[in-house]
């Protein structure tokens, strides 16, 4: 079977029932940290409905799993979220991906194959893990989401290595220019812009050219084409003001599922809201043309609301570069 890229098809038809879900990233740490963030998960799911969950990326730390029968999917997946049935689409983060030698170097490729086949295992603990491919699509209602293996991109060549790279590249637009569905949703462990640890892709860890492959194919295949982006990698609540060079596309960090990590630089690309001192996560519900969120620390508390209201697409000139202008949006910070 060719796991390389895979199709889920679509999930729920659509109907007038809204899309609800949860986001979160950097999960796998088995400590307290990641229980207290699940709980937490566990009652809003409960309280406001969720169809599925988004996951990030960094889904077991630090070296990722070395067999699909890894304990570590039981310690750091299975059992922290235990009261959470529902659907889990995962995507690979460098630590998922991290070889023997050195933890979070992702851009090898090594390990993130064991947790494609823990999709597939018949014996697992539950059917919640879904991975049904290292990048992939799936269709839930009037959202089409499509998971991406950002962790090639981190290599010195933007295409390296180049056959898989090009391949996710050429899948990804084929798969955004024939979706027919109202909402587009992509989602990767590396962010475009960041005002955490990591920052903004092309100068990860204040490396310059550091993630440049990151944000050429970002800039190239997501930006524009996509109503959001999620990303997790740096471990902080972000949900970023709209540039024009963005298009009409969303930028989310959501990385604080396990562990928090620090703002960098505050003032390095404008917010709506931004967080380092809070684990938490991301609510999200689709009705019509209406995207709604709301931010909750590890206790369940809330932290911010927003709304984004879909625009019919205005196309703007923008020299090479032709794209739809950004949604209308409104924001809530919770006092």
């Amino acid at each position: 079977m060719d796991r390389s890229t895979r199709s889920l098809g679509t999930i729920r038809e659509y109907g007038r029932n809204p899309v609800r879900f949860l986001v979160m990233g950097d999960t796998g740490t088995g400590t307290p940290e990641q229980y207290q963030v699940a709980a937490a998960a566990t009652s809003i799911s409960r309280n406001l409905g969720c169809d599925f969950i988004l996951g990030l990326g960094d889904n077991i730390y630090e070296f990722g799993v070395r067999s699909a029968y890894d304990t570590q999917f039981e310690n750091k997946f299975e059992q922290p979220y235990r009261e959470l049935n529902v659907p889990f689409y995962f995507v690979l983060g460098n630590h998922d991906n991290s070889s023997d030698l050195l933890e979070g170097d992702g851009r090898q490729n090594c390990n993130g194959n064991y947790q494609v086949a823990y999709h597939y295992r018949k014996d697992r603990l539950s059917n919640k893990w879904q991975m049904p491919a290292r990048y992939y699509t799936f269709r839930y209602g009037p959202v089409q989401f499509f998971a991406l293996d950002t962790n090639p991109l981190m290599g010195v060549d933007p295409y390296w290595p180049a056959a898989y790279s090009a391949a996710q590249r050429l899948w990804l637009e084929q798969a955004l220019t024939t979706s027919t569905a109202a909402w587009k949703i992509v989602y990767g462990h590396h962010p475009y812009r960041s005002n955490g640890f990591h920052g903004d892709a092309g100068s990860y860890d204040q490396m310059p050219g550091e993630g440049q492959g990151v944000r050429q194919f970002l800039e190239q295949s997501v930006l524009g084409k996509a109503d959001l982006y999620l990303a997790g990698h740096d471990h902080n609540l972000m949900w970023l003001t709209p540039k024009p060079s963005h298009g009409n596309t969303q930028l989310v960090i959501c990385g604080a599922g396990g562990r928090t990590g620090p703002l960098i630089d505050p003032q390095r690309n404008p917010t709506f809201f931004q967080t380092n001192d809070s684990l938490g996560f991301a609510w999200f519900e689709i009705a019509g043309r209406t995207l709604h969120s709301i931010f909750y620390n590890g206790e369940g508390n809330q932290l911010f609301e927003h709304t984004v209201l879909q625009s019919e697409p205005t196309v703007v000139d923008m020299g090479h570069q032709r794209t739809r202008s950004p949604f209308p949006v409104s924001a809530h910070l919770q006092k």
